[in-house]
């Protein structure tokens, strides 16, 4: 793209500010330099935020950002203006599977699918240390801000614990709970449990403290795509590949671990009719008691 009129003397790249500097001399007054600052503020596909598909977008309060993982390339936008503020290329060395952020969202927690798991600082994309690996692909990730801990689920069926400690992390509990892949991981601050499901079907409850199992659910017969705490309600929601949603009740609950509703997640693309779609995210608005759904075709119910 031909930026000025004259000749480009230099060019170089502001990583901390995604943007490009290029300075030169003017072809009329060739005495008069000239120096231009080119931002980068979307991506080659302007209607969207990402070349690739997106793994991940983490809404940060404090910071006023939705940070966003795709491929290998974490980005950071405004939140109230959209704006991209940062691009970070290149952060891992394989594809991107899973991130959370820490307790006071200062920092990038992000495994890919060779297993491994970093944190970064969400500042400027620097890696600070890495956890211990799982031997498989990283599928769940989250963040204990009580206890300092980090939660990390693979496809090895296995669910591991680290306390944040600092420079040195340590694996403090581990879960073996599964004998096919998790597909689905989440942990509740208020409830004190882990959830996980996986390509079976089977879901499990485990209590964080000392990683006992409290219930096991056998209700789906195909992979769990979707697993969701609905904290203000003591209850959780389970979502399959074929779009079976069920709402289970959980403690205090005098019957709990039982389901109380069940439904098909139901969703209309034009030009297409109504279709079934697979769920793979959900959030509570627990003031107006609306739940949000959303699914693999990209619409949200």
């Amino acid at each position: 793209e031909r930026v000025f009129d004259g000749t480009v003397t230099s060019i170089t790249y502001v990583s901390r500010l995604d943007r490009i500097l290029v300075a030169g001399i003017g072809s009329r007054e060739r005495k008069v330099h000239k120096m231009y600052a080119l931002d980068y503020e979307r991506p080659a596909a302007p209607e969207v935020a990402d070349e690739g598909p997106l793994v991940r977008a983490i809404y940060s309060p404090i910071n006023s950002t939705v940070t966003t993982a795709s491929v290998r390339t974490v980005r950071v936008w405004d939140a109230t203006s959209g704006l991209l503020r940062k691009t970070y290329g290149n952060v891992t060395d394989a594809t991107i599977t899973a991130m959370c952020l820490d307790g006071r969202e200062r920092r990038l927690i992000i495994g890919d699918e060779a297993g491994v798991i970093g944190i970064y600082n969400i500042l400027n994309g620097t890696l600070i240390q890495k956890l211990e690996s799982h031997s498989a692909d990283i599928c769940a990730l989250g963040y204990c801000s009580s206890s300092k801990c980090i939660l990390s689920a693979s496809w090895a069926g296995r669910v591991s614990i680290h306390l944040d400690s600092g420079d040195k992390m340590r694996i403090l509990r581990q879960i073996d709970g599964h004998a096919t892949d998790i597909t689905c991981m989440v942990y509740s601050i208020d409830l004190g449990l882990i959830g996980t499901a996986c390509t079976s079907g089977a879901l499990r409850m485990w209590e964080f403290q000392d990683v006992k199992l409290t219930a096991s659910f056998e209700a789906h017969t195909t992979e769990v795509t979707l697993l969701a705490f609905l904290d203000e309600y003591r209850c959780f929601i389970s979502g399959d590949f074929l779009g079976n949603l069920i709402i289970w009740t959980i403690s205090p609950w005098k019957e709990r671990h039982v389901p109380v509703v069940q439904f098909e997640f139901i969703v209309k693309v034009p030009p297409e009719d109504f279709t079934r779609d697979t769920p793979t995210s959900a959030a509570l608005h627990a003031p107006t008691h609306t739940l949000y759904i959303a699914g693999s075709k990209g619409v949200v119910n």
